[in-house]
């Protein structure tokens, strides 16, 4: 493809995830839709109400490479997360990039192989759905925990998002064994790594779900963690520790979802805060869609202390919608999309900001909070990555 083309892109699977990410294509003037895959072969029959003619609905990969008119540059994969592994190597050994929904893969031993092929073709963008990271919210947090340190050098962080959503479970991920750390948490890892600029390096966890659920998969994850600079793992002195406690079974809440995160340094803290009372809407308003995932009327609000310890001003902070400094004010999938896009037309010489490599490390936390818990022992990150770091 010429710079000046669009990026040919194909999305696999037929789901909710995918009407998401087709919103966001059709909008961007980078990308173009030019075919379908799913092995429903019921749904490729309605195919035309996605915009795409009969022709360019295909029952897998392989045909869709086969038969397909147009080139394709791209392959969006929206399905199961047991189907991510095989269906994202398909595609990179088409020559496609690639963009995979979250969770990045079931297991660790498919996630490594995954990122060892993205290494091995270096010409070819990928990228995980882990967009949360690209929001207003995430981004303002970024700026002044990371960048701007407006409450010093960061020393712990506090993480709680409760959510009730409901007695039982629809469609596939109601037969996830482990359906918080597969589907939720791996959005919760990311921003923490992204809005600290630091690495989880030690895990100790515990996965379950109530006694009186019925769900058949564990709903709640209570972990306890550290976390440190890249090149730092083993500098206990830059340890920043930390713990997590994510719950899609909690009972007496005020609102539907309730998220509190609070990051604490020496000066005070920054922490994102719940509205006191349930609002009309689930999710903040996004440019196109509704930002799933962010409860509406959140507030984040600046803690600060003068020197005797006392608290002396609590301010709360406007979201920064100037993401990543984007010239065009693009954020959430639109963002991704675009920077998917750009790194495209570099031939690969950068890789997107989630692409599998970085994504990797905060996926690899949800399977050792799993670990952790059937084990009962305190995991050391840095061993599973692609260049293992030994624990101290």
């Amino acid at each position: 493809m010429r710079n000046d083309d669009p990026v040919n892109i194909i999305i696999v699977g037929m789901g909710g995830h995918a009407h998401s990410w087709k919103t966001y294509i059709d909008a961007h003037p980078g990308w173009k839709l030019v075919g379908i895959v799913d092995t429903d072969t019921e749904k490729l029959e309605h195919v035309t109400q996605w915009g795409v003619p009969e022709e360019c609905a295909y029952p897998s990969i392989e045909t869709a490479a086969r038969w397909s008119e147009e080139e394709i540059d791209a392959a969006l994969i929206a399905t199961p997360i047991y189907t991510h592994h095989l269906l994202a190597t398909e595609a990179i050994e088409q020559g496609w990039h690639v963009i995979v929904e979250k969770n990045m893969a079931s297991t660790i031993e498919q996630a490594q192989a995954m990122v060892k092929l993205a290494r091995a073709h270096p010409e070819i963008c990928t990228s995980i759905g882990t967009q949360y990271r690209y929001r207003p919210l995430w981004w303002t947090i970024r700026q002044m925990v990371h960048e701007e340190q407006a409450i010093g050098k960061l020393s712990f962080v506090q993480a709680k998002s409760m959510a009730f959503s409901g007695t039982m479970r629809a469609g596939w991920r109601a037969w996830l064994d482990n359906i918080y750390p597969q589907d939720m948490m791996c959005h919760h890892v990311d921003v923490i790594r992204y809005s600290t600029g630091l690495d989880f390096v030690k895990v100790q966890a515990q996965v379950f779900k109530p006694g009186w659920s019925k769900w058949l998969g564990a709903s709640s994850v209570i972990m306890n963690f550290v976390m440190a600079p890249r090149g730092q793992e083993t500098n206990r002195d830059e340890w920043v520790h930390g713990q997590y406690h994510g719950d899609w079974q909690g009972t007496g809440l005020k609102t539907g979802w309730e998220d509190w995160f609070e990051f604490y340094g020496p000066k005070g803290s920054l922490r994102i805060e719940p509205p006191a009372e349930r609002p009309k809407s689930a999710w903040e308003p996004g440019p196109l869609m509704p930002l799933a995932g962010e409860p509406t009327g959140s507030k984040l609000v600046l803690y600060l202390d003068d020197d005797s310890g006392a608290n002396k001003e609590a301010r709360v902070i406007e979201k920064r919608s100037d993401v990543q400094h984007h010239p065009k004010g693009y954020i959430d999938q639109m963002y991704m999309l675009d920077d998917m896009q750009r790194c495209i037309e570099g031939g690969g010489k950068q890789q997107p900001g989630t692409c599998f490599e970085d994504a990797y490390r905060s996926f690899l936390v949800t399977r050792l909070a799993v670990e952790s818990s059937r084990t009962g022992k305190t995991l050391w990150a840095p061993v599973y990555w692609p260049d293992p770091v030994p624990e101290p």
